[in-house]
């Protein structure tokens, strides 16, 4: 288990990451978003897709419209947030 510090930090990280690429991406403490861009619209299946992608490979994202949220829980490990 990670303290919550950890976890905003490395969630920071990760944004910036997605931000340096041109992604409109941000973060409040642990909750980590990123825009798709080129979807379309709202009701664009490709964030589903990226869900199911990240899914297949044990890792729950949320998708809202063309965004894609990420929001781990307190009881996760460093390895399992690398992920």
């Amino acid at each position: 288990q990670m303290q919550l510090q950890i976890i905003e930090h490395l969630t920071k990280s990760r944004i910036e990451h997605f931000k340096k690429k041109g992604f409109l991406a941000r973060c409040m403490g642990t909750i980590g978003a990123v825009e798709i861009h080129g979807v379309g619209n709202y009701f664009s299946n490709v964030p589903g897709k990226i869900m199911q992608y990240a899914l297949d490979r044990g890792v729950l994202l949320r998708p809202l419209g063309n965004v894609v949220y990420a929001v781990p829980p307190y009881c996760i490990t460093q390895n399992e947030l690398n992920q």
